[in-house]
């Protein structure tokens, strides 16, 4: 199962969804509106949150580590926002 992040230029980060099948996170992330950079209805939240993007991760047990499978997305994903001193997180970027 996985679930969507919702990642912010400041660092910070919320779950927006859980218990997705890969193809659902896929196809929540092919969305344009899951991005502040894409997202034509999202400028009230975008000014009160900043930039921002969803992304998707496999959901795991408490406590387990594992490192990113897609380290050229998520540097992608993180530079898009230019949240790239954020590097060590576990994601997979839609944007």
């Amino acid at each position: 199962m996985y679930k969507i992040m919702r990642y912010f230029k400041n660092g910070n980060e919320e779950v927006i969804k859980t218990g997705l099948t890969l193809e659902e996170a896929q196809e929540h992330c092919n969305d344009p509106e899951t991005s502040s950079r894409t997202a034509k209805n999202a400028d009230d939240y975008t000014e009160q949150h900043g930039e921002w993007f969803d992304g998707y991760d496999e959901e795991r047990e408490r406590g387990h580590k594992s490192f990113p499978r897609d380290i050229g997305s998520m540097i992608g994903a993180l530079s898009a926002v230019g949240a790239i001193g954020n590097c060590q997180r576990n994601f997979r970027g839609c944007r």
